[in-house]
C-alpha cells in the first residue's frame, strides 16, 4: 500500500477529537487541553488545542464536529479499522477533517501508544463531538 493510499485511508477512518470516550475511563485514553479560546475576529468560533496519548486498546468511535478539525501525529502507533484492517500512522503525518465529515471507528492495536496534537476550530458552546451511531 502507497503512503499517499495509507494517508487517504487513515483521513477517512480516523478519529482524533475524543473528548468524552468510554475508554478515557479506563485509563486508555489521556487527554489534556492545551489551550482553548475565541478565533480573533469570528463571532461565535472557538479554538481548542489538545494533546492525546492513547494506549493500545484505546477506540475512537465515528464521529464529526462543528467545525473544522487537524490534527498531527507525534508519536506514531497502529491503528485497527472497524472492518479489521491495520494501518500504520507514521509519525509527523497531518490530517485534516472538514466540519461534518464522518471520521473514526479505530482502535490502537500493537505495543505503543499513539500521541497525537489536534488544533479544533469549532461553533462556541456546541458539543466538541458528535457521536454517528
Amino acid at each position: 500500500m502507497s503512503m499517499k493510499t495509507i494517508k487517504n485511508t487513515a483521513a477517512a477512518a480516523f478519529a482524533l477529537a475524543v473528548f468524552s470516550l468510554s475508554a478515557s475511563a479506563e485509563g486508555l485514553i489521556k487527554r489534556t487541553i492545551l489551550t482553548q479560546a475565541d478565533l480573533a475576529g469570528v463571532d461565535g468560533m472557538e479554538v481548542i488545542t489538545g494533546h492525546y496519548v492513547v494506549q493500545p486498546g484505546g477506540h475512537f468511535p465515528l464521529h464529526t464536529h462543528h467545525g473544522d478539525e487537524h490534527v498531527i501525529v507525534s508519536r506514531g502507533g497502529t491503528v485497527m479499522t472497524a472492518d479489521g484492517q491495520e494501518i500504520m500512522l507514521e509519525t509527523g503525518v497531518g490530517l485534516s477533517f472538514a466540519r461534518g465529515v464522518v471520521h473514526g471507528g479505530l482502535t490502537i492495536t500493537g505495543d505503543t501508544p499513539l500521541e497525537i496534537y489536534t488544533v479544533h476550530i469549532v461553533d462556541k458552546g456546541k458539543p466538541l463531538m458528535v457521536l454517528v451511531e
